[in-house]
């Protein structure tokens, strides 16, 4: 295939400048959605470490007490005290 030698006219040098400025307006939005994007997962993740580290300082309950009898945490009203009342 041979390589022509047309030279484009002003009038295509302007169409195709006008494309290309387009072309570069529309990558340059989808940049800055992207950076806003990954902005958004850092502070997502940033937040679940957080939350993960919380997880890993808590102290578990015990339900235990004495001789391995366990205890409720909530107070456990009797049916006999329950009718009295």
């Amino acid at each position: 295939m041979p390589f022509s030698s047309v030279v484009p006219s002003a009038a295509e040098l302007e169409a195709h400048y006008h494309e290309l400025s387009q072309e570069r307006r529309r990558l340059t939005e989808m940049l800055e959605k992207t950076d806003r994007m990954m902005e958004r997962v850092r502070r997502g993740l940033e937040d679940q470490r957080v939350s993960e580290q919380r997880q890993a300082v808590a102290v578990p309950l015990s339900g235990t007490r004495g001789e391995g009898r366990r205890e409720s945490v909530w107070p456990v009203v009797s049916s006999e005290s329950a009718a009295r009342e």
